[in-house]
Protein backbone atom coordinates (compact mmCIF):
# COMPACT_ATOMS: atom_id res chain seq x y z
CA UNK A 1 0.00 0.00 0.00
CA UNK A 2 0.87 3.48 -0.04
CA UNK A 3 0.67 6.41 2.19
CA UNK A 4 -2.01 8.32 2.23
CA UNK A 5 -3.11 11.86 2.57
CA UNK A 6 -6.67 13.08 4.07
CA UNK A 7 -7.95 14.89 6.75
CA UNK A 8 -5.80 13.26 9.44
CA UNK A 9 -3.21 14.12 8.01
CA UNK A 10 -3.76 17.86 7.28
CA UNK A 11 -5.02 18.03 10.48
CA UNK A 12 -1.86 16.57 11.77
CA UNK A 13 0.46 19.11 9.29
CA UNK A 14 -1.48 21.81 10.78
CA UNK A 15 -0.65 20.97 14.35
CA UNK A 16 2.74 20.55 13.82
CA UNK A 17 2.90 23.80 12.22
CA UNK A 18 1.44 25.38 15.26
CA UNK A 19 3.79 23.54 17.37
CA UNK A 20 6.71 24.28 15.20
CA UNK A 21 5.97 28.18 15.21
CA UNK A 22 4.90 28.02 19.01
CA UNK A 23 8.41 26.03 19.55
CA UNK A 24 10.10 29.12 17.57
CA UNK A 25 9.09 31.89 19.56
CA UNK A 26 9.70 30.34 22.84
CA UNK A 27 13.44 29.90 21.60
CA UNK A 28 13.85 33.15 20.77
CA UNK A 29 12.84 34.58 23.70
CA UNK A 30 15.05 32.38 25.37
CA UNK A 31 18.09 33.34 22.80
CA UNK A 32 17.43 36.95 23.71
CA UNK A 33 17.27 36.22 27.57
CA UNK A 34 20.28 34.08 27.18
CA UNK A 35 22.12 37.15 25.26
CA UNK A 36 21.38 39.73 28.11
CA UNK A 37 22.34 37.02 30.87
CA UNK A 38 25.91 36.49 28.56
CA UNK A 39 26.44 40.45 28.17
CA UNK A 40 25.26 41.01 32.02
CA UNK A 41 28.02 37.82 32.99
CA UNK A 42 30.78 39.79 30.77
CA UNK A 43 30.41 42.28 32.55
CA UNK A 44 31.12 40.56 36.13
CA UNK A 45 33.70 38.93 34.55
CA UNK A 46 35.48 42.40 33.90
CA UNK A 47 34.42 43.23 37.44
CA UNK A 48 35.38 40.45 39.71
CA UNK A 49 37.55 38.01 37.54
CA UNK A 50 37.46 34.34 35.91
CA UNK A 51 35.10 32.88 38.76
CA UNK A 52 32.44 34.09 35.94
CA UNK A 53 34.46 31.80 33.36
CA UNK A 54 32.12 28.38 33.93
CA UNK A 55 28.96 30.32 33.71
CA UNK A 56 29.34 32.22 30.50
CA UNK A 57 30.74 29.46 28.99
CA UNK A 58 27.24 27.51 30.15
CA UNK A 59 25.32 30.44 28.75
CA UNK A 60 27.22 30.57 25.86
CA UNK A 61 26.51 26.66 25.29
CA UNK A 62 23.08 26.97 25.91
CA UNK A 63 22.30 29.90 23.32
CA UNK A 64 24.06 27.47 20.73
CA UNK A 65 21.96 24.64 21.68
CA UNK A 66 18.66 26.93 20.95
CA UNK A 67 20.08 28.32 17.81
CA UNK A 68 20.78 24.71 16.54
CA UNK A 69 17.14 24.11 17.33
CA UNK A 70 16.30 27.09 15.51
CA UNK A 71 17.74 26.25 12.38
CA UNK A 72 16.84 22.35 12.33
CA UNK A 73 13.08 24.40 12.60
CA UNK A 74 14.07 26.03 9.57
CA UNK A 75 15.65 23.66 7.66
CA UNK A 76 12.43 21.11 8.62
CA UNK A 77 9.93 23.74 7.28
CA UNK A 78 11.96 24.50 3.85
CA UNK A 79 11.96 20.55 3.13
CA UNK A 80 8.44 20.71 4.04
CA UNK A 81 8.33 23.39 1.13
CA UNK A 82 10.40 21.74 -1.30
CA UNK A 83 7.99 17.98 -0.86
CA UNK A 84 5.10 20.22 -1.28
CA UNK A 85 6.55 22.28 -4.19
CA UNK A 86 8.26 18.43 -5.92
CA UNK A 87 4.80 17.23 -5.20
CA UNK A 88 2.86 20.00 -7.56
CA UNK A 89 5.49 19.57 -9.91
CA UNK A 90 5.01 15.69 -9.73
CA UNK A 91 1.31 16.05 -10.61
CA UNK A 92 1.28 18.54 -13.21
CA UNK A 93 4.04 16.39 -14.87
CA UNK A 94 1.89 13.32 -14.44
CA UNK A 95 -1.36 15.13 -15.74
CA UNK A 96 0.51 15.94 -18.65
CA UNK A 97 1.30 12.62 -19.52
CA UNK A 98 -1.66 10.46 -18.41
CA UNK A 99 -4.61 9.72 -20.71
CA UNK A 100 -6.56 9.54 -18.20
CA UNK A 101 -8.48 12.24 -16.44
CA UNK A 102 -7.97 14.43 -13.88
CA UNK A 103 -8.37 12.50 -10.97
CA UNK A 104 -10.36 15.07 -8.44
CA UNK A 105 -11.23 13.11 -5.27
CA UNK A 106 -9.63 9.63 -4.53
CA UNK A 107 -11.83 7.00 -1.75
CA UNK A 108 -9.64 6.37 1.36
CA UNK A 109 -8.77 2.78 1.66
CA UNK A 110 -9.94 0.39 4.57
CA UNK A 111 -7.25 -1.56 6.14
CA UNK A 112 -8.80 -4.55 4.48
CA UNK A 113 -9.38 -3.49 0.71
CA UNK A 114 -6.29 -3.37 -1.53
CA UNK A 115 -5.02 -1.13 -3.86
CA UNK A 116 -6.74 -2.04 -6.73
CA UNK A 117 -10.13 -1.98 -5.17
CA UNK A 118 -9.40 2.12 -4.48
CA UNK A 119 -12.11 4.10 -5.56
CA UNK A 120 -11.57 7.16 -7.62
CA UNK A 121 -13.97 9.72 -8.94
CA UNK A 122 -12.99 11.65 -12.19
CA UNK A 123 -13.68 14.81 -13.86
CA UNK A 124 -14.62 13.30 -17.71
CA UNK A 125 -14.77 16.54 -20.04
CA UNK A 126 -18.34 17.45 -20.77
CA UNK A 127 -18.99 16.87 -24.13
CA UNK A 128 -21.77 19.13 -26.34
CA UNK A 129 -24.29 16.97 -27.77
CA UNK A 130 -24.29 17.01 -31.80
Amino acid sequence: TYPRAGPAMSSEMDEMLARLEAHWSVIEAEIREISKDIAHGEECLLKYGEIYNPPLTHLKTLRHDRKVALRSILATLENLNENVEGSRELVEKLDQRTFAAPVTQSVALQATQLPSACLVTLTLPQQEPT
